[in-house]
């Protein structure tokens, strides 16, 4: 029992005489937790930039998608627009209703249209690299002075409810010069193609 008691005595001594021990299994706790802690808040960081920087383009790319700031100066009036399925499909399609309204033909015209689901949101619209929510075609046939027409536009959404606004952004004409949207006054030479999506029929 006196061989148990001295024992102990010197299991006590030898922790009192050494006071680091404790400290340093102590510290390397606290380190770890620390370089974990670090850690975590420079992935927290990193993906809050990374999310801030992602939402700042979406909201500059979509300022620049949807600027209609020219769009009372266009030579093209949309006058209507809809979402519509063709039979035994489920998928959503778009026509629009459209006048020239110049004194001459028109030759090709770019559009461009946004449109939301059923939550309000941003809705697929057949984009093609376009911010989700866009979507864009062309129509490449002569479109006489004064005179309008409907055409449709595959785009095949899935989800799209509601288009919210479809208007054009280039018009050529068949003398050569061009009517931009970013450049309202400004009818200038130009042979540019038209990208997009070509449609698939007019219904007049």
């Amino acid at each position: 029992m006196r061989y148990y008691f001295f024992l102990f005595i010197s299991l006590i001594a030898s922790c009192s005489n050494n006071p680091n021990s404790s400290k340093q299994v102590v510290d390397g706790q606290r380190g770890q937790a620390s370089n974990f802690s670090d850690n975590t808040s420079d992935e927290v960081l990193k993906y809050r930039a990374k999310e801030i920087s992602d939402s700042l383009i979406r909201d500059v790319t979509k300022s620049v998608l949807f600027d209609t700031s020219g769009l009372y100066l266009s030579p093209v009036k949309v006058l209507k627009y809809r979402l519509y399925k063709e039979e035994y499909s489920s998928y959503k399609n778009i026509s629009l209703t459209y006048r020239n309204s110049t004194k001459k033909k028109i030759s090709a015209i770019r559009f461009r249209w946004y449109g939301t689901n059923a939550f309000n949101e941003p809705a697929d619209m057949g984009g093609y690299g376009l911010l989700r929510g866009f979507g864009g075609g062309y129509d490449d046939d002569v479109l006489n002075a004064g005179s309008s027409r409907t055409s449709s536009w595959e785009i095949l959404s899935g989800d799209a409810k509601k288009v919210i606004l479809a208007w054009p952004t280039e018009v050529m004409f068949n003398d050569g010069s061009k009517w931009d949207i970013t450049r309202p006054n400004d009818y200038f030479k130009s042979v540019d193609t038209l990208p997009g999506i070509k449609k698939i029929k007019s219904l007049n």
